[in-house]
């Protein structure tokens, strides 16, 4: 008897029909070269056209077209691709780890910044427009999470400060003491 009422099958998607009562279907799909060479820790070459991923993308977008999906895919796949889908790009120490994707969504894009050593996490909110300011004391290197969401308000607001440039996610400012949890920083060439 199973106490929860779920029921899972891991299946390949190729090969599984979907019952159409399923609530949700929660795909992982396989970005790695099986067939090609092992570096020294053991992994194969990564895949980076979702295309070629296992099932592909244009197999998660068919089976989204039918049911919920949620998916685990690479944090670099392009914004064009996942459209409506929610985003939620996910850092763990810094390092951009993950990407969960909603194809229920409306487009939303976020952060979640996971700080292992206080076993906490922050979601931040994205799809802003950040302004440009004046080179101040402090270069702030955004979270990736933070960069890949547009979630760079967060850290703009926090210091008083702005990007660099429109096209790079770097930010400056003359107070940066606020920012530890969203950026790192380095006292900027122009003091």
């Amino acid at each position: 008897m199973n106490p929860f009422g779920v029921t899972v099958h891991c299946s390949d998607a190729a090969d599984f029909t979907i019952p159409d009562d399923v609530d949700v279907v929660f795909v992982d799909p396989a970005r790695r070269d099986p067939n090609a060479a092992k570096d020294s820790i053991g992994n194969t070459k990564r895949i980076f056209d979702p295309n070629l991923w296992s099932p592909s993308w244009e197999s998660i977008n068919r089976i989204a077209s039918a049911h919920p999906v949620i998916a685990k895919v690479a944090p670099g796949i392009d914004k064009a691709d996942i459209d409506e889908w929610d985003a939620r790009w996910i850092s763990s120490d810094g390092d951009l780890v993950e990407c969960f994707l909603n194809s229920a969504g409306t487009g939303i894009r976020a952060a979640v910044l996971i700080d292992s050593s206080h076993e906490a996490s922050t979601e931040v909110m994205g799809n802003s427009i950040t302004n440009t300011s004046p080179i101040g004391k402090f270069l702030i290197v955004p979270d990736p999470a933070l960069i890949r969401a547009s979630a760079l308000d967060a850290v703009a607001n926090l210091c008083n400060g702005g990007l660099v440039n429109e096209h790079i996610a770097w930010l400056t400012s003359d107070d940066a003491g606020a920012v530890s949890e969203l950026a790192t920083q380095s006292p900027s060439l122009a003091s």
